[in-house]
């Protein structure tokens, strides 16, 4: 065998061999994710995720942003009048448990994060605006928490024995999948 055909071959030895080591490492890698019977990535099973504490806050006006007076209204918010949860007689309750899911990329690399949402609920209970009012890492939550809660129904808030819109914020905590498992 010459010395340029015994080059070749050692050369494709190597690359046969390191190409191997990379693809038996994707595979592992690959294993390693939450895949469902089809092949597709799935959350967490609510059974394998830790529980997510959903905490109702009362509405406050929020500090004027510089150069805007208290008076102003937010660009984003409504026209109609959505009452606030002070104003209530009774404030506005889930009819079933909201379980945001936890996304695969916080879950992934061990992402805790926070959420605070502004409710925009009708007078029969249907959520016609879910407005992130600010997240904690951004970027990783809220598209999860405005899907859960676009979905949800509540029971009307009441003022004067009759039905009416209101706002609620809310705080969804998504604590560290991995810390808590341990």
């Amino acid at each position: 065998m010459s010395s340029s055909s015994s080059d070749a071959l050692f050369r494709l030895g190597s690359a046969l061999a390191a190409s191997g080591a990379l693809h038996l490492g994707a595979g592992m890698a690959l294993e390693a994710l939450p895949w469902d019977a089809d092949g597709v990535p799935e959350h967490r099973s609510i059974r394998e995720a830790p529980p997510l504490r959903v905490d109702f806050r009362v509405a406050q006006a929020a500090a004027p942003a510089p150069g805007q007076s208290r008076e102003s209204k937010p660009a984003a918010q409504p026209t109609e009048r959505y009452y606030l949860a002070r104003e209530l007689d009774v404030r506005p309750a889930p009819r079933e448990p909201i379980e945001p899911v936890y996304p695969n990329d916080a879950y992934l690399k061990d992402i805790p994060g926070r959420v605070v949402v502004r409710l925009f609920i009708s007078e029969s209970g249907k959520v016609e605006k879910a407005l992130i009012l600010h997240a904690e890492p951004p970027g990783y939550f809220e598209g999860a928490v405005q899907q859960a809660f676009r979905a949800a129904r509540f029971t009307p808030a009441m003022k004067h024995g009759r039905p009416v819109k209101a706002q609620v914020v809310l705080e969804v905590r998504y604590d560290a999948p991995l810390r808590t498992a341990q």
